[in-house]
């Protein structure tokens, strides 16, 4: 890749120039289009070079890949930021608290990708970003308007993810159910952002049968283990299914070095239920009774958030 942080303005001088031209095609969707994508459940094609305009053509010849990714940046941060996703975003914050740290991470490695020279600039980006992408330029887009004009620069399965979870968190659960199916992931990280999400889709639907079936069917990898252990014990508590809750909990009593995380899992289960998300079966209350009797600790947490 060439020295991007020597010609990063030009990134932001073709954003300018396409933000101010308001038949710009290329990041800004029409919204019958956008609407048929939601119905089909699968993110719009990349885009081709015919009928662009010039500077629309060459962002997509010279910096496609790092407009893609600015524009899941975007993504990521209007997802962790909107405070009614705090404790609702399984696949960001593990379903607790959004850590500082973890925003500065990505932050830091979106700057050094895109040759930004500090953090003004790559908001600024990210602004020009949102003109570029509303569809009067300024309001601002929604996350699945982000990433569908990610996935017309760079299609790939984490902008399926954003625009699925988008879906799910604002009552379109089959759409982005479905958009999920199928995707694959190299990334471990991705594969279980890709696990957590569906299984948060189906027990929004109401399925917790399929979300329990789609947890235990999918694949987590190591850094997504303790989010299918915790919710492993969730859902197969709220389905009674005593032996598999017992089997689960004893995975993450077995997480010793993990119990800061698991405390903000318990947190996010208890500000979920408050919103009215979930409610406790009476299944469940006997099977965390049982389970928090043989083994204690921080499973009598989880049974005093079912309480």
């Amino acid at each position: 890749m060439a020295d991007l942080a020597a010609v990063h303005p030009e990134i932001e001088g073709l954003l300018h120039e396409v933000a101010a031209d308001p038949d710009s095609c290329l990041l800004r969707l029409p919204t019958d289009g956008l609407r048929r994508s939601v119905r089909r459940a699968a993110l719009p094609d990349a885009a081709a070079t015919t009928g662009l305009r010039p500077a629309e053509r060459e962002l997509l010849r010279t910096w496609r890949h790092e407009t893609a990714y600015l524009l899941l940046l975007a993504c990521y941060r209007q997802q962790i930021t909107a405070p009614e996703n705090k404790h609702i975003v399984y696949a960001v914050s593990g379903a607790g608290e959004v850590v500082d740290s973890l925003d500065t991470h990505w932050t830091r490695l979106a700057r050094e990708y895109v040759g930004l020279p500090n953090d003004a600039a790559l908001f600024r980006a990210l602004t020009l970003l949102g003109r570029c992408t509303s569809h009067d330029g300024r309001s601002w887009p929604s996350v699945y308007q982000l990433a569908a004009a990610s996935a017309r620069l760079a299609p790939g399965p984490q902008a399926r993810n954003y625009a699925a979870l988008d879906l799910i968190l604002n009552g379109n659960e089959g759409s982005g159910v479905r958009m999920l199916h199928g995707v694959e992931n190299a990334r471990p990280q991705l594969q279980s952002m890709t696990a957590a999400n569906r299984v948060f889709g189906y027990e929004r639907l109401g399925r917790l049968d399929l979300a329990y079936e789609a947890l235990v069917a999918a694949h987590w990898s190591e850094v997504g283990q303790l989010a299918q252990q915790f919710f492993g014990l969730c859902l197969s508590a709220q389905l009674g299914r005593s032996r598999d809750a017992l089997y689960w909990a004893q995975g993450l009593v077995e997480q010793n070095d993990n119990a800061t995380s698991i405390r903000n899992m318990i947190t996010g289960l208890h500000a979920r239920r408050r919103m009215n998300l979930w409610q406790p079966s009476a299944e469940s209350q006997t099977t965390l009774k049982m389970t928090a009797r043989k083994l204690g600790g921080m499973i009598e947490d989880i049974h005093r958030a079912y309480a």
